[in-house]
């Protein structure tokens, strides 16, 4: 045997055998990455718009229009000053079970509203006003009305008591709406201050 040519037959067998086995797959091949999980930002809310903040009247002239002020002011029965008014509310608070429910008026000013009123300085020509009131409170006043003679009828989303015979009458219209109650001798006034309260009804 010709041993020159089996050696390198040998050889050449065992650097294939070699290479293919490179060519395997092997344990210490490098580990594939895992997908890295992002975090998903969570969809954010539309910012919730800020509520506009109630401004009440806080005094009389604030109720009416100024059309109606510079009237009353030419008139014979103007509109009266605070102080004044604060007499006029102690005399009916002490006549309060006497004459009526129109001398329960004094609740507006005790509830932290208001009672406004226009004189010549010796009669009252008419009285308007607001304040809160409390579901108590109000029953108490609505039955007052109803003995009076008051007619009721829904006006507003509310409890409107109108006296049938109002001519001579200082306040002849109460409305009883989302906790408040307003007074007015017409329901023109009455509209009036509702719409220059400051009471979303």
């Amino acid at each position: 045997m010709n041993t020159s040519r089996v050696v390198p037959a040998l050889v050449v067998s065992s650097l294939l055998a070699i290479a293919l086995a490179g060519c395997g797959p092997s344990g210490s091949s490098e580990p594939t990455e895992s997908p890295v999980a992002t975090a998903t930002e969570a969809p954010t809310a539309d910012p919730t718009p800020s509520e506009t903040p109630v401004v009440l009247a806080s005094e009389c002239t604030e109720l009416l229009d100024d059309a109606t002020l510079a009237s009353m002011a030419g008139s014979s029965f103007p509109l009266l000053n605070p102080e004044d008014t604060t007499s006029y509310v102690d005399k009916i608070r002490s006549e309060a079970g006497l004459y009526g429910p129109s001398a329960e008026n004094a609740l507006f000013v005790d509830n932290g509203g208001l009672l406004c009123l226009t004189s010549d300085g010796y009669a009252v020509g008419e009285v308007f006003g607001y304040s809160p009131i409390t579901p108590a409170q109000a029953a108490v006043q609505q039955e007052a009305l109803l003995d009076q003679g008051y007619s009721i009828t829904g006006y507003l989303g509310g409890d409107l008591y109108s006296q049938l015979s109002p001519s001579d009458d200082v306040v002849s219209e109460y409305l009883f709406a989302g906790g408040y109650w307003f007074c007015a001798k017409t329901i023109e006034r009455l509209d009036e201050i509702i719409a220059n309260s400051g009471v979303p009804l």
